[in-house]
C-alpha cells in the first residue's frame, strides 16, 4: 500500500495584537518582508490571512486624518505588500477579529469596539457587511496583480468559530467555500473567547464539510480545513521558543501568557492549568524544529488510513522572530517523498478533487 500523500499549507495571520497594541512596521511589515525573502529563497508557497477589520480601521483613520503621516505611509506600504504577496505567487485570504469593528484611534492608541471575539455579537447582518467589506478590500488589491483572484477562504480570529449554523450560512452566501478557523481539541473560556472544540477530536478525517463549524456534516456546507494541533498537557507549551516570543512581545513574566489563555491568576490556578490537556497548535513561531516535526509525524499516524492528508500550519507576523525552526522543518520535509507544500487555495482544490466534493 503506497504512503499517503501529504500536503502542507504554511499560513500566516497578518495582524497586530488582539488588544489593539502593536506597530504596523515592527509587527507586520518587517516580519513579513523577512518571511517573503525566506519563501523566495526556498521556493515555499505561503498563505496570508489578512486581518481586514483591523486594516479597514486604519483606512478610516488615515482617510479622516486622525493618525500621523507615518501611520499613513505604513498603511499604504501594507497595501503594496499584499499586492507583492500575490505577485510572488502566494495566497491571500480573509481573517477577521470582530473587536476591531468600530475601533477608534485616540492619542493613547486604539480604542477597540469590543473585547469579545464572538463573530455574531453585532448580529448577522452587520457581520455580513463587515466580511463583505473585507473580502472586497482584498479583491481590490489582489486583482490588480491577478485578475482571476477571488477571496474564498476564511479564518476567524482566535479560532472563534462558534458552533452556530448562521455563521456557515453567512460565509457560504458571501462566496466563502472553505474555512480554517477550527482547531480540534481547542477550548478556551475567557472574556475574549468561549470556545470548546474538544469533541471535534472524534472526527476522524483531516477535513470535513460543515455548516456550523462542528460535527454536524452538511453536504452543501463549506469545507473545513482545520489548523493542525496535538492534544497535550499545557505544560508542554512552556518551551524556549514560546517563552522567548512572549518576552519579546513585552510580557515580563512567563505566567502572563497562560493567564491570557484562561488560567486562574493564582499559584494553584496556574498549576492546575499546566496539568490540563489542551490543543498544542502547529505554530512555526512558537514551536521548535523538533516539535514541528513531531506534529507532522503524529499527523501521519493519526491519518494513516487516508490517501490524502491536508495539514495546515499557522504563524503570526506579530510573533515572528526566529525562522530557524521553520528552515529546519522545511529541510526535513524536502526529504519526504510523499509530502509537498501548497497554498490554501491549492489545498482546497486538491481535497475537493480527491474527495469529489
Amino acid at each position: 500500500m503506497p504512503d499517503p500523500r501529504v500536503l502542507i499549507a504554511v499560513t500566516v495571520d497578518y495582524e497586530l495584537f488582539g488588544n489593539g497594541r502593536g506597530d504596523l512596521v515592527e509587527h507586520i511589515l518587517e516580519p513579513t518582508d523577512r518571511l517573503l525573502a525566506f519563501a523566495a529563497r526556498w521556493n515555499l508557497p505561503l498563505t496570508f490571512f489578512i486581518e481586514t477589520a483591523e486594516l479597514l480601521a486604519f483606512d478610516r483613520a488615515v482617510r479622516s486624518n486622525t493618525v500621523g503621516p507615518g501611520v499613513g505611509k505604513a498603511y499604504r506600504d501594507i497595501q503594496a505588500q499584499i499586492a507583492r504577496m500575490v505577485r510572488e505567487g502566494h495566497d491571500v485570504q480573509l481573517h477577521f477579529h470582530p473587536q476591531w469593528v468600530d475601533a477608534r484611534w485616540t492619542p493613547e492608541g486604539w480604542l477597540l469596539g469590543s473585547q469579545s471575539g464572538d463573530l455574531l455579537q453585532f448580529g448577522s447582518e452587520r457581520l455580513a457587511r463587515e466580511l463583505q467589506a473585507g473580502k472586497a478590500f482584498l479583491e481590490n488589491i489582489c486583482q490588480s496583480e491577478d485578475s482571476d483572484y477571488v477571496c474564498r477562504i476564511f479564518r476567524a480570529g482566535g479560532y472563534h468559530f462558534t458552533r452556530d449554523a448562521r455563521i456557515g450560512q453567512l460565509l457560504a452566501a458571501l462566496g466563502i467555500t472553505a474555512d480554517s478557523s477550527i482547531v480540534k481539541g481547542y477550548h478556551r473560556d475567557t472574556v475574549y473567547a468561549q470556545v470548546d472544540h474538544r469533541d471535534l477530536t472524534e472526527i476522524q478525517p483531516p477535513y470535513w464539510l460543515t455548516i456550523d463549524g462542528g460535527q454536524g456534516r452538511a453536504a452543501d456546507g463549506i469545507l473545513e480545513l482545520p489548523v493542525h494541533a496535538r492534544v497535550q498537557r499545557n505544560l508542554s507549551k512552556l518551551n524556549p521558543t514560546r517563552i522567548m516570543s512572549k518576552f519579546r512581545r513585552g510580557s515580563t513574566r512567563p505566567q502572563d501568557a497562560v493567564y491570557q489563555a484562561g488560567a486562574e491568576q493564582s499559584l494553584s490556578g496556574l498549576v492546575s492549568w499546566l496539568l490540563q490537556h489542551q490543543a498544542n497548535i502547529w505554530d512555526f513561531c512558537l514551536l521548535g524544529a523538533g516539535e514541528l516535526i513531531a506534529h507532522y509525524q503524529k499527523a501521519q499516524t493519526q491519518y494513516a488510513e487516508f490517501d490524502l492528508i491536508p495539514l495546515v500550519m499557522i504563524g503570526h507576523t506579530k510573533e515572528l522572530f526566529d525562522l530557524h525552526p521553520l528552515k529546519k522543518f522545511y529541510t526535513f520535509i524536502e526529504k519526504q517523498s510523499e509530502t509537498s507544500w501548497a497554498t490554501m487555495r491549492a489545498l482546497e482544490t486538491a481535497v475537493r478533487q480527491h474527495a469529489r466534493i
